[in-house]
């Protein structure tokens, strides 16, 4: 129901940046699927405690951003912000709850370090990573960021291994139907969000 519920946020996000992504029946039982698998995830295994919250409520739009991303190959930039200032914000209010100022502390660094690092890798891959995947990765870096640091360096590998197989298989397909595409095939989204799931669950 949570995906279901932004639907009209979504068509609103994608039609300000210009983004040609129609919000069907189908890809509201995707984001709805895979939303429900990192709820699961979140709430049985990251151990978040008071910042929960941060994790549901930002999973339910990172993974709508990945559906987007996935189809287009680009992220609606107002849906990446939305989600760091709504992530932040709560973050902020597990931090107070948990009297936890360092905490707090630590998701704002782990987020900008976890774009940082995106942001390096988008320059030196020329348009392998895109903005939009690093905007997303800010939120993401939140929410890995409050539950430690050992999560953030997880949360920077575990795209790399969910992503691997795809972009072997697609080098494999090009040379097989010796495609001369240049535009990228493979998108980012999916992968950054599926990592800070499986990161979150395995380090908590």
């Amino acid at each position: 129901m949570a995906s279901r519920g932004l639907r009209t946020a979504v068509t609103v996000w994608c039609s300000d940046a210009d983004i040609p992504f129609e919000v069907t029946s189908a890809a509201t039982h995707i984001a709805s699927i895979f939303t429900a698998v990192f709820w699961l995830l979140a709430t049985e295994f990251a151990n978040m405690g008071a910042a929960l919250p941060a994790v549901l409520a930002l999973s339910t739009i990172a993974v709508w951003c990945a559906v987007v991303d996935q189809a287009t190959m680009r992220i609606p930039t107002s849906a990446a912000y939305t989600a760091a200032t709504l992530t932040l914000l709560l973050i902020v209010v597990a931090g107070l709850f948990d009297s936890d100022a360092s905490a707090i502390l630590r998701a704002v660094a782990g987020g900008f370090a976890t774009a940082l690092m995106y942001l390096l890798v988008a320059w030196a891959t020329r348009g392998g990573v895109g903005l939009g995947d690093v905007r997303l990765s800010l939120s993401l870096g939140f929410v890995l960021g409050y539950q430690g640091w050992p999560s953030v360096v997880a949360g920077l590998i575990w795209p790399v291994i969910v992503l691997f197989p795809v972009v072997i298989g697609t080098i494999i397909h090009r040379r097989i139907t010796r495609s001369t595409e240049t535009a990228r095939e493979i998108a980012a989204g999916p992968g950054l969000v599926a990592g800070c799931a499986l990161a979150l669950a395995l380090n908590g």
